[in-house]
C-alpha cells in the first residue's frame, strides 16, 4: 500500500501537478457556482438553469465530433500543431452559428416558457468554453498543463470575488452571477489563447483540408456524442416528465456525484496523451493501464464509501435541508463511482489506441439502453429511477469497453 502511495504522489511531478489542481478547480468552481444558485433561487428556477445549461451542452456536443481530442491525439504523436490547431479552431467558431439555430428551434419546441435570458447565457457560456477547450486540447497534446491552470484560475478569482460581494450586500441573483460566469469564460479564453503562441501554437483562420480531419475524428466525435447523451439525457427526460422541481433534486446529488470525480479524472487527461504517444508499444500500454488502475480504484472506492455515508450530511451543507430529498439519490449513484473512474480509464486507453469505433459503438448501446430505460421507468418510479438506471449504465459501459481491451493488451 505504502509503495503505490509514493508512486501515486510522485506522478505529479512538473506540469502534471497543474493538472491536478486544474482539473480540481474546475470542479469545484462549477459546483460552487451552482450550489450559489441554488440557495439563492427557488427549487422551479434552479431546475430551469440545469434544464437550460443540459440542453445547450447536449446541442454543442453535436458540433463537436471529435474533433478536440483528435486534436490532443495528433499534437501528442508530433503532428503539425499549428496547422490542425487552426483548422479545428476556426472551424468551431463557425459551427456557432448551426449551433445556435439548432439549440433555439429545440428551446422553442420543447422549453418556451423558460426566460429568454437563460437559455442565451447558458447557450453563450458553453459555446465559449467549447472554445477554450479546444485551446487546451492543444497545450495538453504538448503535455503543457500550467499555462491551462492559470489561464482558467485568473477568472475564476476575480469571478469569486465578485461572487462573495454579492452575497454579502445581499444582491446574489442568478442572472447577475450567470452573467459574471460568461465573462469569465471569455477572460479565460483570451489568456489561454497567449500561452498557445508562447508554447508556439499559432493560430490563422483556416478551413482547408478539414473534411479528411473530420472524417478522421468522426468515429471518436460519436463516442463522445453518445458518452456526453447517456450522462445528460436523465435531466432532459426528468424535466419533461417530472417538472422542475424534482429536475433541482435530481441535478443536486449529480452534481455531487460527477464533482466526485476529481478525485480521478485528472490522471484520464495525462493518460490520454501518454496513451497516444506509445500507441505502437503495447508493452508500454499495458504497463500504464496496469498501474493507473491501480490507483484508479482506490480513489474511487474511497470516494464511493465517504459519500455514501455522508450524502445526508453533503446535501444538508450544500443545498440546505430543502434538498433532502436529494440524499437517497446520492446514496444510490455512489455505487455508480467505482464503474465511473474505471470506464473513464478503459475509455481513454482505447481511444488513444486509435479504436475509435470500438468506444462509439459501445457507447452507443449505453446510451440507447439508458434512454429507454429513463424513459420507461421515469414516469413511474421518477428521480429514483434514473439514479440507479446511472449505476448500471456505467457498469454495462466498463465491461464492453474492458472485455475489449483485455483482448488488446494481453495479445
Amino acid at each position: 500500500m505504502n509503495k503505490i502511495i509514493g508512486k501515486f504522489l510522485r506522478s505529479f511531478a512538473g506540469e502534471s501537478i497543474y493538472l491536478l489542481l486544474m482539473n480540481v478547480a474546475d470542479r469545484v468552481f462549477s459546483f460552487i457556482l451552482f450550489i450559489i444558485i441554488a440557495r439563492v433561487s427557488y427549487e422551479t428556477v434552479y431546475g430551469q438553469i440545469v434544464t437550460m445549461f443540459t440542453l445547450s451542452s447536449v446541442c454543442a456536443i453535436f458540433f463537436d465530433m471529435g474533433l478536440n481530442a483528435y486534436l490532443q491525439r495528433e499534437i501528442a504523436a508530433g503532428g503539425d500543431k499549428t496547422d490542425v490547431f487552426s483548422r479545428i479552431f476556426s472551424l468551431g467558431m463557425i459551427l456557432f452559428f448551426p449551433y445556435l439555430t439548432v439549440s433555439y428551434l429545440v428551446y422553442q419546441v420543447l422549453y418556451a416558457t423558460i426566460p429568454l435570458f437563460l437559455f442565451l447565457i447558458s447557450l453563450l457560456i458553453i459555446h465559449v468554453s467549447s472554445l477554450v477547450n479546444i485551446v487546451n486540447k492543444a497545450l495538453a497534446g504538448l503535455g503543457i498543463y500550467k499555462g491551462q491552470f492559470t489561464a482558467f484560475l485568473i477568472p475564476r478569482i476575480l469571478v469569486s470575488l465578485m461572487f462573495f460581494i454579492s452575497l454579502y450586500f445581499g444582491e446574489a441573483i442568478a442572472d447577475n452571477m450567470l452573467m459574471l460566469f460568461f465573462l469569465a469564460v471569455v477572460l479565460n479564453l483570451i489568456i489561454v489563447f497567449v500561452y498557445a503562441g508562447r508554447s508556439g501554437i499559432r493560430f490563422s483562420f483556416s478551413l482547408g483540408r478539414i473534411m479528411p480531419v473530420i472524417k478522421s475524428a468522426l468515429p471518436l466525435g460519436l463516442a463522445v456524442i453518445f458518452n456526453f447523451l447517456y450522462d445528460k439525457i436523465d435531466v432532459l427526460i426528468i424535466s419533461s416528465y417530472r417538472g422542475f422541481g424534482e429536475t433541482a433534486y435530481y441535478s443536486a446529488a449529480y452534481g455531487i456525484f460527477k464533482t466526485s470525480s476529481i478525485a480521478f479524472s485528472f490522471l484520464m487527461v495525462s493518460g490520454f496523451t501518454e496513451v497516444s504517444s506509445m500507441r505502437n508499444n503495447i508493452e508500454e500500454v499495458r504497463k500504464f493501464f496496469r498501474q493507473t488502475i491501480v490507483k484508479v480504484l482506490m480513489i474511487c472506492l474511497v470516494t464511493a464509501l465517504f459519500i455514501y455515508f455522508s450524502a445526508e450530511l453533503l446535501i444538508d451543507f450544500f443545498y440546505t435541508d430543502r434538498f433532502k430529498k436529494s440524499s437517497e439519490v446520492l446514496k444510490i449513484l455512489s455505487f455508480a463511482i467505482p464503474f465511473l473512474g474505471l470506464n473513464n480509464l478503459t475509455g481513454i486507453t482505447i481511444n488513444g489506441l486509435g479504436y475509435f469505433k470500438v468506444v462509439m459503438y459501445i457507447t452507443l448501446v449505453g446510451l440507447l439502453l439508458n434512454s429507454m430505460l429513463n424513459l420507461f421507468f421515469v414516469p413511474i418510479y421518477g428521480i429514483f429511477a434514473s439514479a440507479f438506471i446511472t449505476v448500471l449504465t456505467e457498469f454495462l459501459i466498463l465491461s464492453g469497453e474492458y472485455f475489449f481491451l483485455r483482448r488488446i493488451l494481453i495479445n
